[in-house]
């Protein structure tokens, strides 16, 4: 990455982005119903898909999603539903190696003597198997939040459209 080259507030100013991308419910429903697996979640998957489509995003989540594809017009970029799980995954995956690991594993709940081995570490220096079982962990979390998260919204909207058609 260019991190090297990158002023110290630069560097602080991309982690910003990077934190607010991974607690952006857009992108993270997004990237959960491209990365969640069908045998796990089943139709889950497709529910968190429509009811994050369902809503505008903001600006800045329109910007990193939208904007490429549609700036692009000569690279015949069509803006699907794949290309929007594709973006909002490598949107993901990129805050995350922006982020020093420490912070990602306190994150995602490890042992604060664990996750201080890695301290001023960033994912650029781990080996494959580290950086593989880190990435796999936290999407693995981030799907199962993203689905305990949106469980009661689509419950709720499921007795709300029972009621609707029982009442008319």
């Amino acid at each position: 990455m260019a991190e090297n080259n990158q002023t110290e507030e630069q560097r602080e100013e991309a982690r910003q982005v990077a934190r607010a991308n991974l607690d952006n419910s857009y992108l993270t429903g997004l990237a959960t119903s491209k990365i969640g697996k069908p045998e796990n979640y089943g139709r889950l998957l497709g529910g968190i898909y429509k009811q994050t489509i369902s809503t505008a995003p903001d600006q800045e989540t329109y910007e990193q999603l939208f904007l490429p594809g549609l700036n692009d017009s000569e690279s015949g970029i069509t803006i699907n539903e794949n290309y929007l799980k594709t973006q909002a995954t490598a949107i993901i995956q990129e805050s995350l190696f922006t982020l020093p690991v420490d912070e990602i594993l306190e994150g995602m709940g490890i042992n604060p003597e664990v996750a201080k081995t890695y301290s001023e570490r960033s994912m650029e220096d781990l080996s494959d198997e580290e950086k593989g079982s880190i990435f796999s962990t936290y999407m693995t979390n981030m799907v199962e939040e993203e689905i305990e998260q949106r469980l009661p919204e689509m419950r709720e909207s499921r007795i709300n459209a029972l009621e609707k058609a029982l009442t008319q």
